[in-house]
């Protein structure tokens, strides 16, 4: 008996250690993908970004991007305005700062502008499974230089601050230095991630002209999450585009909506929102914003 189950347990053991069949995964409803152990959803979060990144290229681009533009201004121009308005008021009761919040706005301005709300540049790779997006703020390394420059001489005026007040100092000056010290390693980060689609499924594919972006969409799933893409195009590139992701996914539908806002608003996946379009509606001759 103890010969028979020797055998037993070591064909057990090799069975367990086997890799799971990924394909009963390629459809698993997202409530029974959730309930998965952690480290099995883990696994298949990092298969399905190795096959979209290491799927043969069919066309990559880039692009920078805006990140403010039409109302989005006025996230700059409202806190400056305030400052802008103070000052003035200030300045009308004859007080000796209204000149602070006028030089405040001056620097804030430009700092909201193009360090805290700096553009996107955008690289994109799409393949034969889904996209690879690349991103970084579009910001010049002169400035994240002078970012930190301006980072040690505050830390450095802190220290001193505190060597020539004594200890009292710590209270303002250390937040100050805590603060400063902060941006000595600001720097540009780069981002990657992996998007999915799911070949030979029917894809919902939104488009807006006059910001040239495309979102592809589908109901079917991939190992529990929705097939999907985004990414923004020159407009002379987008019909090249929407012909790969047509020939990929066959029986797709576009839809043209007015701008991002209006395409985020409306339910994943709806084939009956937006204005209907042909593939020939993008060619070159006809590529004028709309």
């Amino acid at each position: 008996m103890n010969n028979k189950a020797a055998p037993q347990q070591s064909a057990s053991t090799e069975q367990e250690t086997q890799p799971l069949d990924d394909s009963r995964y390629e459809d698993l409803p997202r409530s029974e993908f959730l309930q998965l152990p952690q480290e099995e959803q883990d696994r298949l979060n990092k298969l399905r970004q190795q096959r979209v990144r290491e799927a043969p290229t069919l066309y990559e681009w880039d692009i920078k991007v805006a990140t403010v533009y039409g109302i989005g201004w006025l996230v700059v121009i409202i806190p400056c305005g305030i400052m802008v308005l103070i000052g003035l008021v200030a300045h009308w009761y004859e007080s000796d700062q209204w000149y602070g919040f006028f030089f405040m706005a001056l620097i804030f301005a430009p700092f909201i502008r193009y360090l805290w709300l700096a553009d996107k540049q955008y690289h994109y790779r799409l393949t034969t499974e889904g996209l690879v997006t690349t991103y970084h703020d579009a910001i010049p390394d002169a400035a994240y230089a002078v970012v930190r420059g301006l980072a040690w001489f505050g830390v450095v005026v802190c220290i001193v601050g505190v060597a020539f007040l004594g200890p009292a100092a710590l209270v303002g000056a250390g937040g100050m230095a805590l603060g400063a010290f902060f941006f000595t390693g600001f720097k540009n980060v780069e981002t990657t991630y992996e998007s999915p689609v799911k070949n030979g499924h029917r894809h919902l594919i939104k488009v807006t002209r006059n910001r040239p972006f495309i979102a592809c969409q589908s109901d079917v799933r991939t190992m529990g999450l929705r097939a999907s893409i985004r990414l923004h195009c020159p407009l002379d590139k987008m019909h090249t585009i929407l012909s790969l992701l047509m020939t990929q996914l066959p029986d797709s539908e576009i839809r043209v909506f007015k701008n991002e806002r209006v395409l985020d608003g409306v339910p994943f996946a709806s084939f009956e929102s937006g204005k209907p379009a042909q593939l020939s509606d993008f060619a070159p001759d006809n590529t004028q914003p709309s």
